[in-house]
């Protein structure tokens, strides 16, 4: 959310328009404040964060005059219908096309993009990196196993959250694969990329059938790994989805994942590695 949500605002500014950043906290009063002298409030809404918050509530912002335009981050279509169909908001912004539905007129898609970073010359280590929030169903175990089984290293830049402990998860890491090198510290984004660019490759390997896995949304941390410009190699879930139409610069694990990993190797030695 936040790395779309500053993607966003320097696209925005970069055609004239003043970005007002507003919150934390966020408190009705505190937003309300601060939106006074606005003419479109945007909300980044993510059902995981906001789920005590119904929809309703968010338009009580609203001052004669203003407009909301709230981005949805991981809804389902069925939902977008219903909301757009109750006409809460003025503009809704999605990430991926409708499927089976057509979206109506006041929903717009904007893809998350990839917001590239410098990258210097570096040499590149025999390890196989991963960063992003160190959710359960994310697969870092599997990653430190298989990385272990094929005697290769593993770095695992992990983001902090109220929401996921990241150093219990560095332990759960560290006990099965020793050798992992595990990062907890806050890293800039440029620093993420140019830290996984020096990886074999990059692996993000969502368990979609892990209880509490969201079934909906697309997934930013991928894109860190893609703007390392080493091969990526992503689940075939739906969180990866948007990524299907790239399938000649994409790995998607469908054979296993050391089998996987090992076709991603051998396409290495011959020089003929999908990058993105």
């Amino acid at each position: 959310v936040a790395e779309y949500a500053q993607s966003l605002a320097e696209h925005v500014e970069g055609s004239g328009v003043h970005i007002k950043p507003v919150g934390p906290p966020l408190l009705f009063d505190h937003i309300y404040a601060e939106t006074e002298d606005v003419d479109v409030i945007h909300f980044n809404y993510a059902s995981g964060i906001f789920r005590h918050i119904k929809l309703e509530e968010w338009t009580k912002f609203k001052r004669p005059g203003q407009k909301i335009v709230m981005t949805f981050h991981d809804s389902s279509q069925d939902m977008i219908q219903r909301v757009a169909k109750a006409q809460l908001f003025d503009r809704m912004v999605v990430h991926e096309k409708a499927g089976w539905l057509k979206y109506p007129e006041t929903v717009q898609v904007i893809p998350q993009p990839v917001r590239m970073a410098y990258l210097p010359n570096v040499d590149v280590e025999q390890k196989v990196g991963t960063a992003g929030f160190p959710f359960p169903w994310k697969g870092l175990i599997r990653v430190a196993l298989a990385t272990k089984r094929l005697e290769l290293g593993y770095l695992a830049l992990l983001s902090k959250s109220d929401q996921v402990d990241a150093e219990k998860e560095k332990k759960e890491i560290l006990w099965r694969n020793p050798k992992a090198e595990v990062v907890t510290d806050w890293l800039e984004y440029g620093d993420i990329v140019r830290r996984l660019s020096a990886c074999l490759m990059t692996i993000f390997d969502y368990d979609f059938s892990y209880v509490g896995h969201p079934l909906y949304g697309i997934s930013a941390a991928v894109r860190m790994g893609i703007a390392a410009r080493r091969p990526v190699l992503v689940s075939d879930c739906r969180q990866f989805q948007d990524l299907k139409e790239y399938e000649d610069e994409i790995y998607f694990i469908r054979n296993g994942l050391d089998d996987t990993i090992r076709q991603v190797l051998e396409d290495i030695k011959a020089g003929k590695e999908r990058k993105p």
